[in-house]
């Protein structure tokens, strides 16, 4: 990516401003941007790389979504939290999510949360809300008779609890104006998508004509 940034600046003529590049932690972002600010052809030829992003994913969707807050009507005043909180609000809270008996809770409480979380996550990240994934669930449920392997049968009921929490867990959110690292994501991609705001996403290509992906 290094070199591919020094191409696009040196031989292309691309102003650093022109070119973003995320990557998915800090620390991957802060030795790339200082990998690059550190090589003798930006040093020598005094190129200007301030306005060069180099960030993660989910800092560049927070600053979407930040810069575009009339937009979307987030106020994310409560912050993006980690899964320890939610972790702790789904054990204090399972007896209110009204699992069936496909879900049997002793002292396993945590690890029956823990599940359910990173459950929870995978669907987000691939765009899919409580409400789809319901409806998926309940056309397959309802009729069971092409379902011949008992461990699908079994994986459909553990999804149908995943919905039960997954629609309490978007409410808890709301409901204290916080989002988690999933929702940066989620929120960010519906905002560029919807047709209402075009010039978000508009803005963003003009801004960058070069988005480079690293370890994604």
């Amino acid at each position: 990516i290094t070199g591919r940034i020094k191409f696009l600046i040196k031989d292309e003529g691309l102003d650093p401003s022109e070119i973003m590049c995320l990557t998915f932690s800090e620390k991957a972002a802060a030795d790339l941007r200082k990998k690059i600010e550190e090589d003798e052809y930006y040093i020598n030829s005094k190129v200007d790389l301030s306005g060069m992003q180099v960030s993660t994913y989910h800092a560049f969707c927070r600053k979407l979504l930040l810069e575009n807050s009339s937009s979307t009507g987030l106020s994310m005043s409560g912050g993006v939290l980690d899964r320890s909180l939610f972790l702790v609000w789904g054990v204090q809270n399972i007896d209110k999510f009204e699992f069936d008996e496909h879900i049997e809770i002793g002292n396993n409480s945590l690890k029956i949360i823990e599940d359910m979380i990173d459950g929870i996550s995978v669907f987000a990240q691939e765009l899919i809300l409580p409400e789809e994934l319901e409806k998926y669930v309940s056309k397959k449920l309802n009729d069971t008779s092409t379902i011949t392997d008992p461990e699908e049968l079994d994986y459909l009921h553990q999804l149908n609890n995943l919905v039960k929490i997954y629609k309490k867990y978007i409410e808890f959110k709301k409901g204290i104006d916080v989002m988690d690292y999933d929702d940066l994501i989620v929120e960010a991609n519906k905002l560029l998508e919807c047709s209402n705001h075009k010039n978000v996403l508009a803005s963003v290509q003009k801004n960058f004509k070069h988005i480079l992906i690293d370890e994604f």
